[in-house]
């Protein structure tokens, strides 16, 4: 949501990143592999959390890019969750990340007491299939299927943000 302007601004500054990062993919750094960092809502190869009444779609970098590029260009995308911790952005305060949802990603990662861990959703036999996982902004959880939004997912079970040096 980009304020004064609302999910349409969304829209158009993830369709910029996504003509910027190909421009840069042909014109500065052709023939090389690159990697681009951003919030998983950027990365997703789809949308998570659409409007119900398609009145605002938002369509991600990683979705408009993917449509743009030409399959010559191997795209990669992975999304970031943790089980628990504190978050927030430079200047702004910083929140407690939710708790995990009973039956969700995040609650069978920590059954295995696995404090960073990296998950291949390339390779499942189902990538359709809805599970929770709080793969979005703000660490809400949403019944998505992840497997189609990222090609796969970091674990990190104890989240914290960064903090300003002075």
């Amino acid at each position: 949501y980009v304020s004064g302007v609302g999910f349409k601004g969304e829209t158009i500054r993830d369709r910029q990143m996504a003509d910027n990062l190909l421009w840069l993919i042909k014109n500065k750094y052709s023939a090389r592999k690159i990697i681009v960092w951003a919030a998983n809502n950027h990365v997703g190869k789809k949308a998570v959390n659409n409007d119900l009444n398609n009145e605002f779609i938002i369509k991600p970098m990683g979705e408009v890019f993917t449509s743009l590029s030409s399959p010559s260009i191997s795209i990669y995308s992975i999304g970031f969750t943790s089980l628990q911790g504190k978050a927030g952005r430079f200047g702004e305060k910083h929140y407690t990340v939710p708790k995990f949802k009973t039956n969700s990603f995040e609650s069978w990662v920590s059954e295995k007491k696995i404090d960073y861990g990296f998950i291949d959703f390339k390779n499942l036999s189902n990538r359709n299939e809805a599970f929770f996982m709080m793969g979005e902004m703000y660490h809400r959880y949403a019944n998505a299927d992840w497997a189609t939004i990222f090609d796969g997912v970091f674990y990190i079970k104890d989240m914290y943000p960064c903090d300003e040096l002075r």
